[in-house]
């Protein structure tokens, strides 16, 4: 899965510009949601372990694995 979610990574950023891909690094990997020694202060929407093994399993049943 996460293969193939870096490989749609750079398909989309490809030819953005500087300014497009900070704002999409900025918008994509919430960099405010880390502390200044780099611990998660806050777990983003949709990253709890139960959401991502539940979007897991709903790739691999789209999948038809």
């Amino acid at each position: 899965m996460h293969a193939v979610l870096d490989v749609a990574e750079v398909l989309w950023t490809e030819h953005m510009g500087e300014k497009e891909l900070v704002a999409f690094n900025r918008d994509m990997y919430r960099i405010e949601t880390l502390t200044a020694a780099g611990e998660l202060a806050v777990v983003p929407a949709g990253f709890e372990r139960d959401d991502e093994m539940a979007d897991f399993d709903a790739f691999a049943q789209m999948a038809g694995e």
